[in-house]
């Protein structure tokens, strides 16, 4: 008698890039030391600098989600993509899940430019954007047609959550700004994914119209950070000596 077979693995071929990216770029940091021997070329180049994206270094917004500062940062943070991004690329699917990501990255950097000082860089926007989608899944899917261990799932996420928030203010030099701004983009993008799908019943319009409204929010936030006119930061980088001169050179 032939054994059952196995069920097949779910295939998570976005979460394995994007691990894949984050080592190589790391590497790169690693074989590529800057000038000054603290801050690598890679970084000065991709990670979060406000100055240089109110230049027009737009790509910055989402570079920096794959810049990481010492082995521990990327470490701790490859291990959550492993995780909990994993069980998200098999929620949500790999199209979607890719989507997702790059739109809680670019979430987390918008608010990092707005509220954080200094170069800034990191997956954990991103990841917080992930586990606050699967969250967003979660307490949505109260028939459990998704989820079957939805309590247990939803303690876990809420543990990671309130446990990573609470590190903020005892680890110095983490960016808060970045993971609440992550997490709030996830979170609407895994409602508005839920509010299209047949799961969602008659909760589907409602769902997918608050959502959509917080992404719209969103947008026009990012929109802003690229030039946050009355922004004290902004306006003392529009008129220090150093723009000035590169204004008046025509650069």
């Amino acid at each position: 008698m032939a054994a059952p077979a196995r069920p097949a693995r779910p295939r998570t071929p976005v979460s394995i890039a994007i691990l894949a990216v984050n080592v190589a770029v790391f590497v790169a940091q690693l074989a590529l030391p800057g000038p000054s021997g603290e801050v690598d070329e890679v970084a000065l180049r991709l990670a979060l600098w406000a100055p240089s994206l109110w230049d027009g270094e737009v790509w910055r917004l989402l570079t920096a989600a794959f810049i990481h500062f010492g082995p521990l940062h990327i470490f701790f943070n490859m291990f959550v993509l492993w995780d909990i991004g994993r069980l998200c690329e098999v929620v949500v699917r790999p199209a979607r899940y890719a989507l997702l990501y790059a739109a809680s990255a670019v979430g987390g950097t918008v608010a990092s430019t707005l509220f954080t000082r200094g170069l800034s860089g990191g997956a954990s926007g991103a990841l917080f954007g992930v586990a606050g989608a699967l969250l967003a899944l979660v307490l949505l899917d109260r028939e459990r047609r998704v989820f079957v261990q939805r309590d247990r799932l939803k303690g876990l996420l809420l543990r990671f959550l309130v446990i990573n928030m609470a590190l903020q203010f005892a680890i110095p030099h983490i960016d808060i700004a970045a993971h609440v701004g992550g997490c709030v983009t996830g979170a609407a993008v895994g409602a508005y994914l839920f509010g299209r799908s047949p799961l969602s019943g008659d909760r589907g319009a409602p769902i997918r119209r608050a959502s959509l409204a917080a992404l719209i929010l969103i947008l026009l936030v990012a929109a802003y950070s690229l030039h946050p006119v009355g922004h004290p930061r902004f306006e003392a980088w529009r008129i220090s000596p150093a723009r000035l001169i590169d204004i008046l050179l025509g650069n």
